[in-house]
């Protein structure tokens, strides 16, 4: 909250909500409020990917896996 512009923040807490098992808002916290720049990151991807996957969608989680290798 003191800045926005700080977006691993932002990683970390999708992060502590896949932990908690709260995968959607783990998967919103990325998709929704980081700008496209940070989403394309690796280290979003990562996150998201996991999310997605805890979340039973496989595909998605796979797609992204599938990105990251590349």
């Amino acid at each position: 909250q003191l800045d926005p512009s700080f977006h691993k923040s932002r990683i970390n807490l999708a992060c502590v909500y896949d932990l908690l098992g709260k995968h959607t808002s783990a998967i919103a916290e990325i998709t929704e409020k980081l700008p496209a720049e940070t989403k394309a990151s690796n280290e979003a991807k990562r996150i998201l990917a996991i999310a997605y996957y805890n979340a039973d969608n496989e595909d998605m989680a796979k797609k992204i896996w599938l990105e990251l290798k590349i």
